[in-house]
C-alpha cells in the first residue's frame, strides 16, 4: 500500500516511520498520527514535545544552517501591577530600575532567533539593596527562554543575590524557575559577589543555557526548556521567547546589551 500526500500541516508528509501498522498478510490496519492543531494554522515546530506524545516524528526543517549575525534589540521595561518602583532609560542602552519588594519587574528582551542558538551579553550594576533588614534579600536575575505574560515572567533565571542573615550580608545566588519567586531552587557556587558591576554572557543552545561572568568559566549547562516531569515548570521550547532581566528589592542598571545569533 502506498501512502502519499497525506498531511496535517500542509508541509509535513507521512513517512513509513510515522505509521504504525499491524498484520502480516495483504490486509493491514494502520494508525496515522497527526496534530489537529494544523487545521487552525498552528503547527508544532521541531523540538515541540507534543510530537512524541502524538507518536509522530518532528517534521524535517527546511531552515538553512544558522549563521552568526547581530539580532535586533527591542528591550521593554515590564512589571507586575503590584510592583512598586521606577524605570529610567539613560542614553541609548542603559536602563536603571529601582524595584521594591519581590514582585516581578525588570527588562524583557524579545529574541527573534527561530531555532538558532543565541547569546546575550549585558553589563549589570547593582548599586544597592533597598530594604536590607534582617531576612531580606536583593539582587537581579539573568533569564533565558522566558515569556512575559503581562503579569509575570515564566522560565529559567540565574539570580545574582544577597541576603541579610542575622545582620550579616551573605551571597545568596541561585537558579530559579519563574513564576516562582525566591524559592532557592538550586544554589549556585563560584559566582564572584565582590564589586557592584559585572559583565555577563547568557548562551542558549539546544534547550540548555550556560552563563559566564566577567569572561570567566561558565556556569551550567542548565535546562531552559522542559525535559519531562522534573522540569515541567519550564516552557516546552524556546520559540517566541526572550530574556527577562529581573530586578528585586534593589537599584540595578543594565547597559551595553548585545544580542547575537550563533552558528549551529
Amino acid at each position: 500500500m502506498l501512502l502519499s500526500g497525506l498531511t496535517a500541516c500542509g508541509t509535513n508528509t507521512v513517512e513509513p516511520s510515522q505509521i504504525r501498522g499491524q498484520g502480516d498478510g495483504p490486509q493491514h490496519q494502520y494508525s496515522i498520527f497527526y496534530d489537529c492543531r494544523g487545521f487552525f494554522n498552528k503547527c508544532p515546530k521541531p523540538g515541540d514535545s507534543d510530537w512524541s506524545d502524538l507518536g509522530a516524528l518532528p517534521p524535517k526543517s527546511d531552515k538553512p544552517g544558522c549563521t552568526a549575525k547581530k539580532l535586533a534589540l527591542k528591550p521593554k521595561p515590564v512589571r507586575e501591577k503590584r510592583a512598586w518602583g521606577k524605570a529610567i532609560r539613560k542614553g541609548e542602552d542603559t536602563y536603571q530600575f529601582e524595584a521594591e519588594g519581590y514582585e516581578m519587574a525588570g527588562l524583557f528582551i524579545p529574541v527573534d532567533h527561530g531555532s538558532c542558538p543565541f547569546q546575550l551579553r549585558v553589563t549589570a550594576t547593582l548599586t544597592k539593596g533597598l530594604n536590607t533588614g534582617p531576612g531580606m534579600g536583593w539582587g537581579y536575575g539573568l533569564g533565558a527562554c522566558n515569556a512575559w505574560t503581562g503579569t509575570e515572567a515564566q522560565g529559567f533565571s540565574l539570580q545574582h543575590a544577597f541576603i541579610n542573615q542575622s545582620g550579616a550580608i551573605k551571597p545568596n545566588s541561585s537558579i530559579q524557575i519563574y513564576p516562582g519567586k525566591n524559592r532557592l531552587d538550586e544554589p549556585v557556587e563560584g559566582i564572584n559577589h565582590a564589586g557592584g558591576t559585572h559583565r555577563w554572557s547568557i548562551r542558549y543552545r539546544n534547550g540548555q543555557v550556560r552563563i559566564s561572568q566577567d569572561e570567566g568559566p561558565e556556569f551550567g549547562p542548565y535546562s531552559s526548556i522542559s525535559h519531562g516531569q522534573n522540569s515541567s515548570d519550564l516552557p516546552s521550547n524556546c520559540y517566541d521567547k526572550g530574556v527577562f532581566l529581573r530586578v528585586f528589592n534593589a537599584d540595578v542598571s543594565f547597559s551595553r546589551i548585545e544580542l547575537d545569533q550563533l552558528t549551529n
